[in-house]
């Protein structure tokens, strides 16, 4: 609609503006992912110069599909989970922790333990993301994500892979 020679804006538009800006999941396209274009990043952050990516095919169900955990730069990943494409089911467990209050998945390798985790805000404490990277029952380094880092949508795509449940349900090693 144009009035007195400005241009003006319903106030619909201007909350939809105003929710793109400020709502984290909006602005999932500016997150660094270490995804390639025909995946969906269930999980993509910059943790210390570097990123770690959770990716899946767009297909990903209980029977069919794939999810890859990166970690490293663009052109040089340090660590891909699984070596070999495969059904996340054989190489993740996931996990719901009640006492942090976040969902997480889980995989080993080489005698270390790698735990992708988003806890939601809670008691004063804001949302966060982030790789808690753990041998045996020590904690070798928790990186916490510079921004947000979780898709919009993107739990209920792992979700469809039905991975195994952790047992027991906790991010921290017990």
């Amino acid at each position: 609609m144009r009035q007195r020679g400005r241009y003006s804006l319903s106030v619909g538009a201007l909350l939809a503006t105003a929710f793109a800006t400020a709502h984290p999941a909006a602005s999932v396209e500016r997150r660094p992912s270490l995804c390639s274009a025909a995946e969906t990043a269930i999980f993509s952050c910059a943790v210390g110069g570097k990123v770690a990516s959770l990716c899946a095919s767009p297909d990903l169900d209980d029977t069919k599909g794939i999810m890859t955990y990166r970690f490293g730069r663009r052109g040089a990943v340090e660590l891909a989970h699984p070596e070999t494409p495969g059904h996340p089911r054989t190489a993740f467990v996931a996990g719901i922790d009640s006492t942090e209050r976040g969902d997480y998945v889980r995989f080993s390798r080489g005698g270390f333990t790698y735990t992708i985790y988003a806890l939601v805000g809670t008691q004063g404490r804001s949302e966060t993301d982030g790789l808690l990277i753990t041998r045996g029952k020590t904690i070798l380094r928790d990186l916490r994500c510079k921004d947000f880092a979780m898709g919009d949508g993107a739990w209920r795509l792992m979700y469809r892979a039905m991975l195994p449940a952790d047992e027991p349900q906790s991010i921290r090693p017990r």
